[in-house]
């Protein structure tokens, strides 16, 4: 009996110790992945199939119509991605170049697309929802998910396209195809921190709804993302970015000041951000890098660039990791001034 309780003894501590080493390695998943926003591609439909791809038409005076065409080695039928905040993109072709995008027509039935001048308009941000066997839908945030971009059924052509309202319909299911890369889009003027003011950081995946922030974990102060209706001071989402040397900055909030600094935290397999006191720790040197257009990534010297901030998908999505760099919307920062 004695023998048996000691053997039951054991396989328990085996079992709890094992417990407790699954829990000391959780990781958690990364943020969604991103369309390469540095390629070309071509979108085709289902109800076309492959040899039909989406086209701005060349037509010697505007040069601002869309069909579906016979598919071709063109840079008319060359899309390019564009992130922007909220999860949104700008669709572009490699003919046209950046300053021409794809929009919703305001007019009639406001259904109507056409090649347009790039700007901050809702008409040209485009939301792309994956649905399945590779086919996306592509809806705007003008018109909300209500409306999806698909394929006239005319009966004559059936080449045009439209917003149309969205359903299981053939016209809408939309395929991308890489085609090529893509220069990457640099700014017009090179970015420079102003170490004397804030900035408000939003995440492509969120966009203007939310930003990074502070909130009370315990007595620990973890950095994760606010949204714009939580009762957190809005103090705590003001960052300042303090040269630290060698290209690298100290981020603290106008809230708490100077004495603490954000914080990429580690002990074995768990990893979490936080403000801590200030120290010479490469875990609070950050590193802010351009990636396209407006967004940036941010590592540490500690992880170097090969590790980024990122947004841990888990349902809630507020909670901030360290991640392995790459295509993610969690990744994509936006700094936005707030002043001195």
């Amino acid at each position: 009996m004695q023998k048996l309780r000691k053997k039951i003894q054991f396989y328990l501590s085996i079992m709890i110790a094992g417990f407790m080493l699954s829990c000391l390695n959780v990781t958690y998943a990364q943020s969604p992945p991103i369309i390469d926003f540095n390629a070309y591609y071509s979108l085709s439909s289902l109800w076309q199939g492959e040899g039909k791809s989406l086209e701005v038409v060349f037509d010697k005076t505007n040069n601002n119509m869309l069909q579906l065409a016979d598919s071709a080695n063109a840079s008319n039928q060359y899309w390019r991605f564009t992130p922007l905040p909220g999860g949104y993109y700008r669709l572009t072709t490699k003919w046209l170049g950046e300053g021409k995008a794809l929009s919703v027509i305001q007019g009639g039935a406001n259904d109507q697309l056409q090649m347009v001048n790039s700007g901050y308009y809702v008409g040209q941000r485009w939301k792309v929802a994956h649905i399945r066997d590779g086919y996306n839908r592509l809806t705007t945030e003008w018109q909300g998910k209500g409306k999806a971009l698909d394929g006239v059924n005319d009966l004559v052509k059936n080449n045009r396209l439209q917003l149309a309202n969205t359903g299981e319909f053939a016209g809408q299911f939309w395929k991308f195809k890489y085609v090529g890369p893509a220069q990457p889009i640099t700014r017009k003027s090179p970015f420079v921190i102003n170490p004397n003011g804030y900035y408000r950081l939003r995440s492509h995946w969120f966009g203007w709804d939310c930003s990074l922030g502070i909130k009370k974990d315990g007595r620990k102060n973890m950095g994760a993302i606010v949204h714009k209706s939580d009762p957190s001071p809005n103090l705590w989402q003001l960052w300042k970015f303090t040269p630290a040397g060698g290209g690298f900055y100290r981020m603290s909030t106008k809230g708490h000041g100077n004495e603490l600094a954000f914080s990429a935290l580690t002990n074995g397999a768990n990893k979490w951000l936080e403000l801590i006191d200030i120290a010479n720790y490469a875990g609070q040197f950050w590193k802010v890098t351009p990636v396209s257009g407006d967004f940036f990534r941010l590592t540490t010297q500690s992880k170097g660039d090969g590790m980024s901030l990122d947004i841990i998908k888990d349902g809630a999505n507020h909670k901030l990791q360290l991640a392995n760099t790459g295509k993610y919307v969690g990744q994509l920062w936006t700094l936005e001034w707030a002043g001195e």
